[in-house]
């Protein structure tokens, strides 16, 4: 499916923004709605390159353990990178215990596991953020989702369409027109929230696919809330 500028819609998602949390610092209650039953976090895969010249993606476990820094719940990658090992781990990966793809190549397994947990899996919501200038040429009047002041175009189609990029850019946000779920990848963040029920979490997490962890809506998620591997004084 290719996304066309025609498809922006101009409603159905106003409940999205009503459901999250302005804090500060932000929480995972800031990206995904509160009122979900469970939430996961999926950490994206690190992009390396072995000694061969190829391209190798490390999980976040087997980059820590590399590290000497600890593995747990709230472990961020940027603290975990932090650590002053010497090793470069992006030009001298690891052995990985857990073999790994891109998260792009990811998303199709998520959207399978999502679509069996939604009474509407041909009716979903894709939102992307404006603010890239991938976006540049669409008119400034177009209809809009506006949550704490970002704004993003909204498209609908079925749930095997997550992995559909619109002007080159993967979906920010998705959800089913049931608000079964909802998925939220921030800008510029390494990984992946998702809230659900009980039962879609669990299906999530049980998959090899997936580097998942259990999350609150309250979890902080700056690399500074990782307190076990954030480096305070750091050299340099």
């Amino acid at each position: 499916m290719r996304w066309r500028d025609q498809d922006i819609i101009d409603s159905g998602f106003e409940w999205v923004a009503g459901g999250m949390r302005a804090e500060f610092p932000a929480q995972v209650s800031s990206f995904v709605p509160l009122g979900f039953a469970a939430y996961a976090r999926l950490l994206h895969p690190l992009s390396c390159t072995d000694s061969a010249g190829d391209e190798v993606w490390l999980r976040w476990a087997d980059a820590a353990r590399a590290l000497g820094a600890d593995v747990h719940r709230q472990m961020q990658l940027v603290a975990i990178l932090s650590r002053p090992s010497g090793q470069d781990l992006r030009t001298s990966p690891p052995e990985r215990r857990v073999p790994a793809g891109s998260w792009e190549s990811q998303i199709p397994e998520l959207a399978s596991i999502l679509g069996r947990h939604t009474s509407t899996p041909d009716d979903c919501y894709f939102a992307f953020w404006e603010g890239n200038s991938a976006f540049d040429d669409i008119a400034p009047e177009t209809p809009k989702l506006t949550i704490q002041g970002m704004r993003f175009f909204v498209v609908k189609g079925p749930v095997v369409n997550a992995s559909s990029p619109f002007h080159g850019l993967s979906p920010t946000l998705w959800w089913p027109q049931d608000r079964a779920w909802l998925v939220a990848t921030p800008d510029d963040f390494p990984c992946t929230y998702v809230g659900g029920d009980a039962k879609c979490i669990a299906d999530i997490s049980r998959s090899r696919i997936f580097e998942a962890l259990p999350a609150l809506p309250s979890d902080p998620v700056s690399a500074q809330s990782d307190t076990r591997n954030w480096i305070v004084d750091r050299p340099g």
